[in-house]
């Protein structure tokens, strides 16, 4: 599955976000992200561009490792066209059905040095797995970011990319 464009929005009517993934084949397909799960995913993204911006720096302070992270992070999301707007063709097939699906366990696995495996299940058993590249990972926790901020979860960000890192570095 070749992923064409990435969309999170937050539903305050469902209070959930609705992630929405379209597809090279003109496939979309829909998931709800309840704050719980969001809560339980949020640090195994995080660790795994962590791992992928830091492999070379071995012993480094933290400080080399957060500049680091945050080099990889930006330019990432320089090469990415979040400013285009998510285009929802009509002309999409729905593989999952017209509404989102619940997810209710997620996984990551590093397939290469720069593709990571996302595995999602349904709460009707669905496997569903895609493989994202290191820009595309780093969009996901991009939008993931923005969408929990928009709902106002005031889930706490750890790690390397936290604003408690942010504000013990500066």
């Amino acid at each position: 599955m070749q992923i064409h464009q990435l969309n999170m929005k937050f539903s305050a009517q469902e209070d959930r976000i609705l992630f929405r993934l379209s597809t090279h084949a003109k496939e979309e397909l829909r998931f709800y992200l309840t704050r719980r799960f969001v809560k339980l995913m949020l640090p195994l993204v995080q660790e795994q561009l962590e791992n992928l911006a830091i492999t070379d720096t071995g012993s480094a302070s933290v400080t080399t490792k957060k500049a680091m992270f945050d080099f990889h992070h930006e330019s990432a999301l320089d090469e990415s066209n979040l400013a285009k707007k998510y285009i929802a063709d009509e002309q999409y097939t729905l593989p999952l059905g017209d509404s989102p699906v619940l997810l209710i366990s997620f996984g990551l696995q590093a397939e290469s040095v720069d593709n990571i495996v996302m595995n999602f299940a349904t709460v009707d058993s669905k496997g569903i797995k895609f493989t994202l590249n290191a820009k595309l990972l780093h969009s996901f926790y991009h939008l993931l970011l923005q969408t929990i901020k928009t709902a106002q979860w005031e889930l706490v960000v750890a790690g390397l990319h936290s604003p408690q890192a942010k504000n013990k570095l500066n």
